[in-house]
């Protein structure tokens, strides 16, 4: 199927509520050729998926064409959804679709402050859509929240929490173990790169105590 419709605007996505490193190695031993998503469970309460195989047919405007568990009657559906579809040159297709709801969800995070992941998914929606115009106004926002000083301090303490943070859980979950050594490596760390922070205090507060 991947290979009949991948020049037809169609993208096939599997869902699983197993674990990354499971379907992980199912996708690697069985060489499958599509996107396969993890950890699916709130997307399966989401959509009312209570059985296996429950087959979604979606629309470019989001519209759900068909549900069920019949894979000839799922194409069927894909089949007619593809041929009702109206052909609009100025549309840009299913990729500027994509690439329009991405940057609404980055535009999203930044009215939220959430500056570091907003950025972050701007930079991705320049790489991964980078022939649309949804990537040209990206590259925009790219540009200006570089120059606003503010806002990359901000990025810069979000960045920073998140290390120090998790380089603290780190040190941790090794002390309980038992590794002395390595844990204080990681307290060190934190003391050495960010030695003004709050993190740095309790950092040195931990290694005192191993």
């Amino acid at each position: 199927m991947q290979k009949k419709y991948k020049n037809k605007e169609v993208i096939l996505l599997a869902l699983s509520d197993e674990s990354l490193a499971t379907v992980s190695s199912f996708v690697k031993k069985n060489n499958i050729n599509y996107i396969v998503g993890t950890d699916a469970k709130p997307t399966f309460k989401k959509f009312g998926a209570r059985g296996y195989p429950t087959i979604f047919v979606i629309d470019a405007m989001g519209t759900v064409a068909y549900r069920g568990s019949n894979p000839e009657a799922a194409t069927k559906s894909l089949e007619k959804t593809l041929k009702d579809k109206p052909s609009d040159p100025e549309d840009g297709g299913l990729e500027e679709a994509a690439a329009k709801a991405a940057f609404e969800k980055a535009l999203e995070l930044y009215k939220k402050k959430d500056y570091a992941k907003a950025l972050k998914a701007l930079e991705q929606i320049t790489k991964e859509y980078k022939d649309t115009e949804i990537a040209k106004k990206a590259a925009v926002r790219i540009k200006r929240m570089k120059a606003d000083k503010k806002i990359m301090e901000k990025i810069r303490e979000a960045e920073e929490k998140k290390r120090c943070e998790t380089w603290l859980e780190t040190a941790r979950n090794l002390a309980q173990n038992g590794k002395r050594a390595e844990a204080a490596e990681y307290y060190q760390k934190i003391i050495d790169e960010y030695p003004y922070s709050s993190f740095a205090d309790i950092a040195k507060t931990e290694l005192a105590g191993l």
